[in-house]
């Protein structure tokens, strides 16, 4: 219930208090278990500057399990914008934050950042065509791992089928593992 009454106490001021937490205690203190309710408050209310905000601390943590933390705090924040209707994010330092994020080198982290992308209406993008490129290589690479190559064909998912159609193609080819 304390966790509750945390989070319901600070609606307007999530990310503040996320980035507080971050900032005294690391992504491995005691107030780690709050990432993923605030990440959710702070997409819930569908602000971009608080979107933004956001996605730059969970983009620039430089110690402890970072992907634990970005992977916690993301799937906070795709849950609250999926309760309503995504704004758009307008703000240069949160597409920057979230293009670092696409190019994390965990797959789960590239994977919720892609889902990020696709709520905010971002799949045309130039850094999202980079992605769908990157993913076409690996998913295609004979040489990855059947994890690997899975990850990267759950990533072209949510490619626009232009791209998605010619790899599917190859991928469906039964030399193909």
């Amino acid at each position: 219930w304390m966790q509750a009454a945390i989070v319901s106490s600070v609606p307007d001021s999530a990310a503040r208090l996320l980035r507080e937490i971050v900032r005294q205690d690391g992504t491995a203190g005691a107030g780690r278990h709050l990432f993923k309710a605030l990440s959710a408050v702070v997409g819930a209310r569908q602000q971009s500057d608080e979107i933004a905000d956001l996605l730059q601390v969970i983009a620039h943590q430089p110690a402890g399990d970072v992907a634990a933390f970005q992977t916690n705090c993301l799937g906070g924040l795709l849950d609250g914008m999926r309760r309503g209707k995504p704004a758009s994010l307008t703000a240069t330092n949160g597409l920057a934050a979230l293009r670092e994020l696409l190019t994390s080198p965990s797959t789960v982290v590239r994977g919720q950042a892609l889902q990020m992308a696709s709520v905010l209406k971002l799949s045309q993008s130039p850094e999202m065509s980079a992605v769908f490129e990157a993913a076409t290589l690996e998913a295609l690479d004979s040489r990855r791992s059947i994890p690997e190559r899975q990850s990267a064909i759950a990533l072209l998912a949510s490619a626009p089928f232009t791209q998605l159609e010619p790899v599917a193609a190859k991928l469906l080819d039964a030399r193909q593992p």
